[in-house]
């Protein structure tokens, strides 16, 4: 009786046990990975100088294709040269000799062949006077001398050409006009084929490199007006335009690299690693603040994101509030906050009222999150 009083007290007693544990310790909430951006504020950009530096639009370093002694190397580093200009030469001696010795042997197999070809002319003459003066085997020997000939001929024309080409490679010009900004081996030193001789850039035109937050990035392509200053020459601002937008962030710095190109200014040249400073206008709406389609939706499940591609259309009259998720950076929780749209611009849709520049908006899955939930930012936070 006693047993199975125990065991009456083991099966019926140990669920209830092992549910107030659960209870007491419940496993912690785990946090969801959400796309979010952080919303950008375009006066930002207005009277802010971005420090960047200053690239060639175009760079190499110039070298041989064959080995050789460089006899002459007749530019020092800051030269400007022309397209075409001489850079450097090697002892083009054994390249001479090498392009002679092929022409050579082409001229003999072409005599060979003058003489193969009227060999077989004989034998074919005879043949056709009596037919019976010459085999067919003397005919088709003739034939294939003449053919061998022919071929050493194709073999030996394509030696010229590669011996001819060596021998140009003995010369090095510049590619474009440029300015010589390092040199690497002093004349009649040994040099190897692709061994760097000098270096070039193109100053013609200059480009200027600025990382850009990525909560401004969007804004970039209304900017105007665009200046640079070069620290290293008072007082001088070139005008500017923007040649390129990246398109991936720095995973450190979760910043965009915009590229800038100008004209040299009259009196200066400005060189690649020259630092400096940008600053722009910016020629969009400033007011409100604008946030992905995808990011806006109602109670009733409506989305916006139908509305991709009607630039400059403003939303249709829609009694249904309006919200966005917000991400509290605090507690790492999204709140329902209701906005009030505006516009649809190319960069998403503007908002009058409800959203504050530097908040934190979820992009993506707005359907399924829940008031308080705790998140994740997908990427690191621009400060």
């Amino acid at each position: 009786m006693r047993l199975f009083h125990t065991l009456f007290v083991v099966v019926f007693l140990l669920p209830l046990l092992l549910v107030a544990c659960t209870e007491d310790q419940a496993i912690p909430e785990r946090p969801r990975l959400v796309l979010a951006v952080k919303t950008g504020d375009p006066t930002s950009l207005v009277d802010r100088w971005t420090p960047g530096r200053a690239k060639a639009t175009r760079e190499l370093n110039l070298s041989f294709r064959v080995d050789g002694r460089m006899i002459a190397r007749p530019v020092n580093v800051g030269d400007v040269l022309k397209a075409a200009d001489l850079v450097a030469q090697i002892d083009p001696t054994d390249y001479e000799v090498e392009l002679q010795s092929v022409e050579g042997n082409l001229d003999e197999a072409k005599a060979a062949l003058t003489a193969a070809q009227a060999d077989l002319n004989r034998v074919r003459s005879i043949q056709k006077e009596d037919p019976g003066a010459v085999s067919r085997t003397a005919i088709d020997r003739a034939i294939e001398e003449r053919d061998r000939v022919q071929a050493n001929i194709k073999s030996l024309e394509a030696a010229v050409g590669d011996a001819r080409n060596r021998l140009e490679r003995t010369t090095l010009r510049a590619p474009f006009d440029s300015t010589v900004v390092a040199r690497y081996v002093e004349a009649f030193e040994d040099v190897r084929a692709n061994e760097p001789i000098v270096r070039l850039v193109d100053t013609s035109k200059i480009e200027f490199e600025v990382n850009i937050p990525e909560r401004d990035i969007s804004f970039i392509p209304e900017v105007t007006n665009i200046r640079v200053r070069i620290d290293a020459f008072e007082g001088l601002e070139v005008p500017a335009q923007i040649k390129e937008i990246g398109t991936e962030a720095s995973e450190t710095t979760r910043t965009y690299p915009v590229t800038l190109i100008m004209d040299q200014p009259a009196g200066y040249v400005i060189l690649p690693g020259m630092a400096g400073r940008a600053t722009g206008e910016f020629e969009g709406d400033p007011s409100g603040v604008i946030v992905p389609l995808s990011a806006v939706f109602t109670e009733e499940g409506g989305s916006q994101e139908a509305l991709q591609g009607q630039v400059g259309a403003s939303p249709a009259p829609d009694e249904r509030p309006t919200f966005v998720w917000i991400v509290d950076e605090k507690g790492m929780t999204v709140k329902r906050r209701e906005v009030v749209p505006d516009v649809i611009t190319a960069r998403g849709m503007r908002l009058r009222e409800g959203i504050e520049s530097g908040e934190w908006i979820v992009t993506a899955g707005v359907y399924s999150l829940v008031e308080g939930q705790k998140v994740r930012i997908s990427q690191q936070r621009v400060e």
